[in-house]
């Protein structure tokens, strides 16, 4: 599992670690501040977006050499970088006033848009198939959850309970989406259904449940939470249940992203 750790007010880097707890690793040591991290499908690589002091940047860290690309794009906002299963990219871009959702080759480099709107569009992620691609926009108002087929063009809403709603995650195989939604007290995760079309809350508190991420087998969730007074890492199933603290070491962890299965 790849993830953020802090180390000190002005720096946040890329790790790893097992979901064990075992295995801490620090992939990265730049200047700013690494966010958002996704696993390419054959384990090799890990994207990222990156901010310093002068730029947005999508960071590529290659586990085999061991190094970080950073590469810029006009407009300056790199938001969310998710993996196709094919190994080209879905990230939020800027190319005027508002993000959209730009598709990127596997040498990251703008192929096209996966979707645009008058609001916000980010947060990109993909089913195992590449076919389902949840994300968040702002396109209604507030930021909600949205799912688009890649495949035929339609787009759906996904929550319809809540002002703002964010970081989904949408399980492999296209039939439960997650997402973090702003309550009183604090963020919790939601599922929500896309069989049933039923909603069900699964984390509630103390503190502030963001950024879920499915694990390849679809079962389990990493969650960043402040219930235990810092950012840390926890688990729940699907069914929700109580969380389980996933031990990261000192420093603020946040934006879990599961190996995909191929690579485990």
């Amino acid at each position: 599992m790849a993830f953020i750790k802090s180390d000190g007010a002005n720096k946040n880097d890329l790790w790893s670690v097992r979901p064990n707890g075992r295995h801490l690793t620090r992939l990265t040591n730049m200047n700013g501040h690494a966010l958002s991290p996704a696993w390419s499908p054959d384990g090799r690589r890990v994207v990222f977006t990156h901010i310093d002091r002068r730029s947005h940047g999508l960071g590529v860290y290659d586990l085999n050499t061991r190094t970080v690309n950073r590469i810029r794009f006009p407009g300056n906002t790199v938001i969310g970088p998710a993996f196709m299963p094919d190994g080209t990219v879905a990230v939020g871009l800027t190319d005027g006033n508002n993000p959209s959702i730009f598709l990127l080759s596997s040498a990251f480099s703008k192929q096209g848009i996966l979707e645009r709107s008058a609001g916000i569009d980010v947060s990109p992620s993909l089913d195992k198939t590449g076919s389902l691609m949840a994300f968040t926009s702002s396109r209604h108002g507030g930021p909600q959850i949205f799912l688009k087929n890649l495949r035929n063009g339609n787009v759906r809403r996904v929550s319809q309970e809540g002002r703002y709603n964010t970081d989904p995650s949408i399980s492999p195989d296209g039939t439960v989406i997650v997402y973090a939604r702003q309550a009183s007290g604090g963020h919790r995760i939601f599922a929500q259904d896309m069989v049933t079309g039923q909603e069900r809350q699964l984390t509630f508190g103390p503190g502030s449940d963001e950024q879920p991420a499915f694990a390849p087998d679809g079962y389990f969730i990493a969650f960043m939470s402040t219930r235990g007074g810092k950012k840390e890492l926890y688990l729940i199933t699907r069914n929700g249940g109580q969380p389980r603290r996933l031990s990261t070491g000192p420093g603020d962890a946040a934006f879990p992203a599961w190996s995909s299965a191929q690579a485990q």
